[in-house]
């Protein structure tokens, strides 16, 4: 669905960020001024256990560009 939504031009820039409380990190898609997080089918959030693994998925999306918070 991200891959769409960046094809659409509705997402402006990907983030990874620390997972708080888990041991890995996240990916955020911001649309407008609200942020998204990647989530699996089940609707939680999804957690990447490398920052590398994480920047493929926001590469795959489209991105040429991501910020690490």
């Amino acid at each position: 669905m991200a891959k769409q939504m960046f094809s659409a031009g509705v997402l402006s820039s990907a983030a990874i960020s620390q997972a708080p409380m888990k041991n890995g990190y996240m990916v955020t898609f911001v649309m407008g001024d609200q942020g998204q997080i990647l989530s699996n089918d089940k609707g939680s959030e999804r957690i990447f256990k490398s920052i590398e693994t994480a920047r493929k998925v926001i590469k795959d999306v489209g991105f040429n560009s991501m910020t690490l918070l």
